[in-house]
């Protein structure tokens, strides 16, 4: 409850909350976005890759699909550039993901593997782990952090 009054609050830019650990973080609102953000798409790309395994067809599936397609990939993409503008982010966001649905498609078209419910697999398990990892990231008592220097 404790994210949720922070992320709510509207009397500064930076909040300071105790995470789980205890330990006291210092972020922003759009950062807090940024997390529930792959929070959601996480439990939504699990929640199709669930349906795709389970053979699911239907407006459940179209809709999980959908959004899995427009949004997962090219947030996966786009986070990581940390950019400030919302309507920046959100329009990169869906022009990603477009490009890498169609490049996908592409190549599957390419090596003649036009078999949509194991790429469905294969897209959904490779897209649940890049945003299993994201989630990982921003945690102080994490063991797994990625930092690239360029020096």
């Amino acid at each position: 409850m404790r994210f949720v009054n922070a992320l709510l609050a509207r009397n500064s830019d930076h909040e300071t909350i105790d995470d789980d650990s205890g330990a006291l973080l210092s972020l922003s609102r759009h950062e807090y976005f940024r997390r529930w953000t792959t929070r959601l798409l996480f439990i939504l790309d699990l929640i199709s890759l669930a349906l795709v395994l389970a053979h699911s067809s239907g407006i459940v599936m179209l809709i999980a699909g959908m959004i899995q397609g427009l949004f997962v990939p090219g947030w996966s993409v786009v986070r990581r550039l940390k950019i400030s503008s919302v309507a920046l982010e959100v329009g990169l966001v869906l022009a990603t993901s477009l490009a890498l649905v169609m490049i996908y498609a592409q190549i599957l078209i390419t090596i003649d593997f036009w078999h949509l419910w194991a790429a469905q697999i294969f897209w959904g398990l490779f897209f649940t782990l890049v945003l299993a990892l994201d989630e990982m990231e921003w945690r102080p008592d994490s063991r797994l952090k990625f930092h690239i220097s360029v020096k």
